[in-house]
């Protein structure tokens, strides 16, 4: 693509707030894309109401008709021309797929799709009913197999995906670690507190509320550290389908004073939370392919606590600005002797600043 091709359509069906880590990458992409000079459309699922973030970007909503959400993005297709496109971001599993039904090859060629992290469960391993009824795997290879490149979020998750697909195309595959965007980066160290007048010490966890994410491994060793030193609260920013069962337990325990759910907070208002924070804490269970989140906190000068597996080991530079830890236990020595205190606040800078040295232009 020349200097002089400016037109992009990022094709995205997750976007803030609906969906998860793939609507935000979509969000930033755009942001990037337009800071850039590039004139960008976004093809969406319909919102009442969008990111102020993206205002000056052209947003084409698409209504949502569950099961058959295919036919309102063809209609959407047919009332734009892809030839005026320079390039094509295909976002997450939906636009892929739409993509591979009813893209021409030469569209294709000129597409780029992304892995994010669940298409080796969702689309090869564990189908559902009705991804296989509608040929979901046979028009996902479709375009995978024509796209000019495909980027993924992490090295982990490149080699995942070349792991535990037919796919074993190395070259075509790209690593970029996405943007956080204006809201976490550059970095501010001007808020972060130096001696806070808060009497607790805070643990944040920012994620969707799900049972695969630890939260009961969490909360094991949360209760523990309780036990032992009194001082300290968790604070939970999020909302998902094991919230109700966790705050009744919460509850049963009487652990309400040392445990507060903030509920699903918009990702502008996110820093003030981890700014508050002495430091971040996610034992996820997941195969996470990257995690934003702990980038996120990170940027905002809190230390990092993950497992020191899967995409996780590329968020967090270990003893730099976080701790990647083998077992659940270890979390509760590093708080016990706070060792989040020692990290040097330079480290954050260089370690978020590194991995956003590479620009998407640099991938189109």
């Amino acid at each position: 693509m020349t200097e002089t091709s400016k037109k992009i359509l990022v094709f995205s069906h997750e976007l803030p707030p609906l969906g998860g880590g793939a609507g935000v990458v979509a969000s930033q992409h755009c942001i990037e894309l337009k800071s850039l000079g590039y004139d960008v459309t976004l093809l969406t699922r319909y919102q009442p109401e969008y990111p102020n973030e993206l205002t000056g970007i052209t947003i084409i909503g698409v209504p949502y008709i569950p099961k058959i959400f295919v036919f309102p993005y063809y209609f959407a297709l047919k009332r734009i021309s892809l030839d005026e496109f320079d390039r094509i971001l295909l976002n997450d599993i939906v636009a892929i797929y739409i993509a591979g039904v009813f893209f021409s090859k030469g569209e294709l060629e000129k597409s780029i799709s992304f892995l994010h992290g669940s298409e080796v469960e969702n689309i090869y391993q564990k189908q559902s009913f009705y991804f296989k009824l509608i040929g979901f795997k046979y028009f996902y290879n479709e375009t995978i197999l024509n796209v000019k490149k495909i980027i993924s979020v992490s090295k982990f998750m490149k080699q995942k995906f070349l792991l535990g697909t037919p796919f074993k195309n190395t070259k075509k595959i790209h690593v970029h670690y996405s943007k956080l965007g204006p809201d976490f980066f550059p970095i501010n160290t001007d808020n972060k507190h130096d001696s806070k007048s808060e009497p607790n010490e805070i643990i944040l966890t920012v994620s969707r509320i799900e049972k695969g994410k630890g939260f009961l491994d969490m909360y094991d060793i949360f209760k523990k550290l309780v036990s032992l030193d009194s001082s300290f609260q968790w604070v939970i920013v999020g909302d998902g389908s094991f919230k109700a069962t966790l705050e009744g337990i919460v509850k049963k325990d009487g652990m309400e004073a040392y445990i507060k759910f903030v509920g699903k907070v918009k990702r502008k208002d996110l820093r003030q939370y981890y700014e508050l924070a002495d430091v971040f804490w996610l034992l996820s269970n997941y195969q996470e392919s990257f995690g934003l989140v702990y980038l996120e906190a990170q940027a905002c000068l809190c230390p990092a606590v993950g497992y020191n597996k899967h995409g996780v080991i590329e968020a967090i530079n270990d003893g730099k600005t976080g701790f990647l830890i083998d077992d659940k236990e270890e979390s509760l020595d590093i708080f016990m002797h706070r060792k989040y205190k020692i990290i040097n606040k330079n480290n954050f800078y260089m370690f978020v600043k590194k991995l956003h040295s590479t620009s998407l232009k640099s991938i189109l």
